[in-house]
């Protein structure tokens, strides 16, 4: 993974707050956290796309299909999920 870009001195209070955020949870709330859940998405649909044949679908609810329209940006963990994603339906990205 690639290192974190430095914080600037004027948001060093961000990861200090979420740090202390996280230390108040427990165990079963950290799981609930949007990096916690990103994590386990990815890893479940990596795993599925690495031990089943492609013609398969691990997940029948999933869409045939993702379209993604009219984004002018894609945050990374957003490209994360679509990669992941890949192996199990078709995506769709436009960008304006």
């Amino acid at each position: 993974a690639a290192a974190a870009p430095a914080v600037p001195d004027e948001q060093r209070w961000q990861p200090l707050l979420w740090r202390a955020l996280l230390q108040s949870l427990q165990p079963h709330e950290r799981e609930c956290t949007r990096p916690a859940l990103q994590r386990r998405c990815l890893q479940a649909l990596k795993q599925a796309a690495a031990g089943a044949p492609t013609s398969a679908r691990p997940w029948p609810a999933l869409p045939r299909r993702v379209v993604l329209f009219g984004n002018t940006q894609l945050p990374q963990p957003m490209l994360e999920l679509l990669d992941a994603l890949s192996p199990h339906v078709q995506g769709v990205v436009t960008i304006n």
